[in-house]
């Protein structure tokens, strides 16, 4: 019942923001009155598949919200079984919300210096060192909030970037191809995370049984306590390493503004 009551409360809420965001909103940017030609979908997927940079960000969104997934529902049991306190779980959880909700005010400079990709990167590198602290002593509660949070400043950049970073595709694809198909760059990113999210849920449910967990107990088994241990501290680590050597095959940072110029260019022509 509390579950059906806060997401029936979260979803009249965005119910609402939605509304207020759609009727305060001006387009300030002056379209041409020009119709577009509209492109065959078997057209804009040949294009799609071409753009090898929204494939990067596909795969990458894929690891990414499938490490969300996991991560999501693993905070109870960690608190119950490790931290043998369920009461935890509510601290845990703002220490993984609260920074980001403050960071993204302060991290577009850095993002404008060192790029998407870069600050990326660079955000998920540092995630590691919560790790590290968790690592010290996984059944302090203290430690294990500290490691939280410096995981979870570390993913200010990736949250502050992504969807930035697939609507750059649009302009290379559109470049690379002659088809411009934002539409369906957007759509089938935003398949991605949900897919991502689906199969880490599921791989939390999976690896749990795998591991012996026993729903309902009191006591859970040592290779319980592992699975789960490993689970909220070791796969987040090893998902990190995997979306930063993702990333380094990224590079439409460095060619974006010459893209623009390139474009601009032809639409002048």
């Amino acid at each position: 019942m509390g579950w059906t009551l806060t997401f029936t409360l979260f979803g009249i809420l965005a119910g609402v923001l939605f509304l207020i965001t759609f009727s305060t909103t001006k387009e300030r940017i002056a379209t041409d009155d020009i119709a577009q030609a509209k492109v065959p979908l078997k057209t804009s997927m040949k294009a799609l598949i071409k753009n090898k940079y929204w494939i990067v960000l596909l795969l990458f969104a894929l690891i990414s919200f499938g490490n969300a997934g996991l991560q999501g529902g693993l905070g109870i049991y960690y608190a119950q079984y490790v931290l043998e306190n369920p009461e935890l779980v509510g601290p845990l959880a703002t220490a993984g919300l609260i920074p980001v909700m403050i960071g993204l005010f302060f991290v577009a400079p850095i993002i404008k210096k060192f790029g998407k990709r870069n600050s990326t990167i660079f955000g998920l590198s540092f995630s590691l060192i919560g790790t590290v602290i968790m690592l010290i002593d996984p059944t302090n509660f203290t430690l294990i909030l500290v490691g939280s949070t410096i995981r979870a400043i570390g993913g200010i950049p990736f949250t502050a970037s992504f969807f930035a970073m697939l609507a750059d595709t649009v302009e290379y694809g559109e470049w690379k191809t002659g088809v411009r198909s934002e539409g369906l760059v957007y759509s089938a990113g935003s398949f991605g995370t949900k897919i991502g999210i689906g199969l880490g849920g599921a791989l939390m449910g999976y690896c749990l049984t795998l591991g012996g967990y026993v729903s309902g107990a009191t006591q859970q088994s040592d290779s319980a306590i592992s699975m789960i241990t490993f689970l909220f501290i070791w796969a987040p680590a090893i998902i990190a390493l995997m979306q930063i050597a993702i990333l380094l095959f990224y590079k439409l940072d460095k060619i974006y503004p010459q893209i623009l110029i390139d474009l601009k260019s032809r639409k002048e022509q």
